[in-house]
This record gives structure tokens, C-alpha cells and sequence, in this order.
């Protein structure tokens, strides 16, 4: 009787173990290679994991990351980000750059007599859902800072954030279109 409960305890431990070091070895993140603009988050996940993650950056004036695995672009470069589970290590490269101004010009016949270079709250106040991006730039009266975008796999832009400055270069105004059409606005300390 006691050989038996041994061999039945023995059996227990070995499965258990088993199954604890398949969740670790089949844990993976949910990126792999993220490109970031300065400022910009993105929050990292662990996939097929119950266990605690320890997050660590290789350059934390490059890129930071909290204990939940959010990380931020701090300056331009290049740093992994590492997520440690137990005595598995899974990484992630982040690329750092700054935003790039928008491309697309603002159409000269604007109504606007006075052509400005800085976004005002009653310029933002007229901006509308389902606006294209040429009619934000022709209503705002200046071109936007991209600051992301999206493409799907045949390089078609999908979603891009634009951001436009106050006269004082700190409140802005931040807009994201969806397949062509604004879909959302907020703006900080505009008057």
C-alpha cells in the first residue's frame, strides 16, 4: 500500500512538472519587432502564460518598460526588451525614431485669408468625422506630424495619427483616420 501511494505521488510530481515547463516553453510575445515613435507606448503581452513576468530593457534611455510590460519610446534607437518567465528569456526588438512630417500638401485654394502653421480650438472645433486628411490640412490651414501608421500586407495605409501644434508648441491636437476618414479627435489646451 505505501509502494503504491509512492509510485502515485512520483507520478503526480513528474506531470505536473511536465505540464509547468510546456507552459513556459509554448509562452511567446505577442511582438516580436515594434517600431515606436518618441513618446509613443505599446503594451507587450505574454501569450499562453500564467506565470509572473519580470520585464527588463537593455537601454532604458532608449526605450522604458513597466512591470506590466508596457513600454515607451524615450529616444531614437534601438533596444530588446526582455521578458523573463521562471528561467525562459523572450525578446523584443524596439526601434525608436522620431515622427515624420505628412507628405500630402494642403490644396493653395484654401478660403482661409490668413494661411497659419499651428492648429487654433476653433480650426479643431471644425474638423468632423469621416474628414479626409486633405480637408483636416485645408481646415486646420497646415500640414499635421504623423506620428503612426498602420499598412495592411499589400502596403495600403489602414490607420495613421496625426498631430498638429498650438501656437505655444504645447497643446496639440491629435487625429486618427481610419481607411481615409477621421474617426477620432482630442486636442490638449488649445484656446
Amino acid at each position: 500500500m505505501k509502494k503504491c501511494k509512492l509510485i502515485i505521488t512520483v507520478i503526480m510530481i513528474m506531470l505536473i512538472s511536465l505540464l509547468t515547463a510546456n507552459n513556459v516553453q509554448a509562452a511567446k510575445l505577442n511582438s516580436e519587432i515594434i517600431a515606436l515613435m518618441l513618446g509613443e507606448t505599446y503594451q507587450l503581452e505574454v501569450l499562453d502564460n500564467r506565470k509572473p513576468v519580470k520585464w527588463y530593457s537593455s537601454d532604458k534611455k532608449v526605450v522604458a518598460v513597466n512591470s506590466k510590460g508596457k513600454v515607451r519610446g524615450k529616444a531614437v534607437g534601438k533596444a530588446i526588451i526582455t521578458a523573463k518567465i521562471g528561467k525562459k528569456k523572450i525578446e523584443c526588438e524596439i526601434n525608436v525614431s522620431k515622427p515624420k512630417k505628412a507628405i500630402i500638401m494642403a490644396d493653395t485654394s484654401t478660403e482661409q485669408s490668413e494661411k497659419q502653421d499651428y492648429v487654433t480650438l476653433s480650426s479643431y472645433e471644425k474638423l468632423r468625422k469621416d474628414m479626409s486628411y486633405e480637408d483636416a490640412v485645408k481646415t486646420i490651414g497646415t500640414e499635421g506630424i504623423l506620428v503612426t501608421q498602420d499598412q495592411d500586407k499589400d502596403g495600403k495605409i489602414t490607420s495613421a495619427v496625426y498631430t498638429w501644434y498650438g501656437e505655444d508648441g504645447v497643446s496639440n491636437a491629435s487625429v486618427v483616420f481610419k481607411d481615409g476618414k477621421l474617426v477620432e479627435k482630442e486636442q490638449v489646451l488649445l484656446d
